[in-house]
């Protein structure tokens, strides 16, 4: 059911991208479905046999490719890797990560989160980020992606403004601090493919939608103010339930 249900969707709907939620246990994270690496990887062939034009396959790999494979390397939280202040180690986490996840098919990470503003109340952000120090989150973001990308997996920086999972309250393009711009403009420097902009929830999504996608924000600051030439993407959230369209 499930490989046909995949198969109806790409020929009806043409995707660009493909976005794969590993089968998490909502109260105790540790716990995962067993899911070989290399079946994950025979059904990304199929699926890209299918498409007219390669696609993107991407799934959340913030703390290694563990999530589809129990013999992946585990990393912790980026938020303890910004506590070792070791650009060594972010880089060695960005390739590791990549090379296992390369192996079963994916082509694509939605990582790192490299947002300053942390919400105390944010416990997820807290955990996807690196810390609140810019100039930290700026080095770790940028060697991470650098490892990504070295072994052709294309990286995706993320929250671009800015995001608040718990709330889906995005800030507008004026109120950006300069110092979360300078780790954006770090992570564009180093050659990220693609960023991430904040969630725009469907039920609200006139006063979002003009927030997180307008053509200031992307044209006139991700574009010509930091310089970014690569591809744009944003979450759109339907009762907790994301999905990933190309802009």
């Amino acid at each position: 059911t499930y490989q046909r249900n995949i198969n109806t969707l790409i020929g009806k709907y043409k995707p660009g991208a493909i976005f794969l939620k590993a089968n998490l246990d909502s109260v105790k994270l540790e716990i995962r479905n067993e899911f070989n690496g290399s079946k994950l990887h025979d059904e990304v062939v199929k699926m890209q046999n299918l498409s007219v034009i390669p696609l993107f396959i991407t799934t959340n790999f913030e703390s290694g490719a563990w999530y589809w494979d129990s013999k992946a390397t585990r990393f912790p939280f980026p938020l303890a890797l910004g506590a070792s202040l070791s650009r060594e180690f972010a880089y060695r986490q960005g390739k590791i990560t990549s090379v296992e996840a390369k192996a079963q098919g994916i082509n694509w990470l939605t990582a790192p989160a490299v947002n300053i503003s942390i919400d105390p109340d944010n416990t997820l952000l807290q955990l996807q980020s690196f810390g609140n120090d810019p100039v930290l989150s700026a080095d770790l973001g940028s060697r991470y992606i650098k490892g990504c990308q070295e072994v052709g997996i294309a990286a995706c920086m993320k929250f671009f403004p800015n995001e608040a999972p718990q709330t889906l309250l995005t800030v507008s393009p004026d109120e950006i601090a300069p110092d979360q711009l300078d780790v954006f403009k770090s992570c564009v420097d180093s050659g990220v493919l693609s960023i991430m902009g904040s969630p725009i929830d469907l039920t609200d999504y006139d006063k979002l939608h003009e927030r997180t996608i307008s053509e200031h924000l992307i044209s006139d600051m991700l574009r010509d103010r930091l310089g970014f030439n690569g591809l744009f993407v944003c979450k759109l959230v339907t009762s907790n339930k994301p999905d990933y369209v190309i802009e």
